[in-house]
């Protein structure tokens, strides 16, 4: 067995194999993130703090995962969308959404999505508008980009918290990676090609944490009064400033998350739109109501964002 052993170390064929099968995966990945450079672009770079909280780096485009070779603004204030005057919205009211991917727009262009389609429901200006949601966001990261960005935000301000489902169960998590680990995840989050690779095997993954029961499951239970002091946390946190909180419940058709939505914002006093479902009615058999993966259609988010505009009129919560 020594033997062997020795001479598979002593074996030189092998390792110039080795070192011709490095050089070809190099130039593979050197191709192929050039090729992705040309085609799709620079992906969008978020930026992580230690303990798992991440938001996207300001001044910048590319494409956001999964690919759909469209290009995503963030701006000068790390917002979706064009750039604003940062004195401008320093002293003026303005609408501030924060959410998940159905707010961010996920694979849709910056014209389609429903802070985009709310801001001409109201013929606001790209000042009046900001886009603070992200992708993968729950209550908890949507309250922690509130602090973060605060010194932005005036009395007077109306912060809207869409959400869905599975907002309440997407906690910031520290990323605990052992140093080779890490540096190969930096090398593929700023890769345009292995975020594309990783991407595209993306079901798979979801199927096989699913099944391994990492993946968890939304379900009633977590949307009950411990799950709306998130939510109470937020408003709170908007009242020590003056300012005032929306809650839209994002969903298709009407369930019990809806409907406890209902029951519990009017205990509580909180300003809530829990009947979106009432503004898609009409698009249930429509293909183009929602993207492939079941996010909101760019359509879907012009019908809400109306709908939510309507509410605001009526309510009295036009911005001055």
């Amino acid at each position: 067995m020594q033997e062997k052993i020795k001479k598979i170390f002593l074996n030189k064929e092998l390792y110039i194999n080795l070192l011709i099968l490095f050089f070809v995966i190099l130039i593979f990945l050197i191709i192929g993130e050039v090729l992705s450079r040309i085609i799709l672009g620079k992906v969008l770079i978020k930026q992580y703090e230690k303990d798992g909280f991440y938001y996207l780096k300001p001044n910048q485009e590319g494409w956001y995962p999964p690919p759909k070779f469209e290009k995503t603004r963030i701006n000068n204030i790390g917002s979706r969308g064009g750039d604003v005057d940062i004195d401008w919205i320093k002293e003026n009211n303005k609408y501030v959404f924060f959410g998940d991917s159905f707010t961010f727009g996920w694979i849709l262009k910056d014209d389609e999505t429903l802070p985009h389609h709310f801001q001409k429901s109201l013929e606001l200006s790209d000042n009046q508008i900001i886009n603070f949601a992200e992708g993968g966001y729950g209550i908890d990261h949507m309250t922690r980009s509130y602090s973060r960005n605060k010194d932005i935000f005036k009395e007077g301000d109306i912060f809207f918290l869409v959400l869905i489902d599975n907002d309440f169960i997407r906690n910031i998590k520290p990323l605990k990676m052992n140093p080779v680990k890490k540096k190969i995840w930096e090398i593929k989050r700023h890769s345009s090609f292995l975020t594309l690779l990783y991407e595209s095997t993306g079901k798979l993954q979801f199927t096989i944490k699913k099944f391994l029961g990492i993946q968890p499951e939304f379900n009633d239970e977590y949307f009950n009064e411990t799950g709306f002091e998130k939510i109470l946390k937020f408003n709170s946190l908007l009242k020590e400033n003056d300012q005032k909180l929306v809650v839209v419940f994002y969903e298709y058709n009407e369930t019990n998350f809806s409907k406890k939505a209902v029951e519990l914002c009017n205990k509580n006093n909180i300003t809530c739109i829990t009947n979106v479902s009432s503004f898609v009615f009409n698009l249930k058999e429509n293909e183009s109501m929602t993207v492939p993966d079941g996010h909101p259609s760019g359509y879907t988010n012009k019908v809400v964002a109306e709908g939510i505009g309507n509410f605001i009129k009526e309510n009295n919560l036009l911005i001055k």
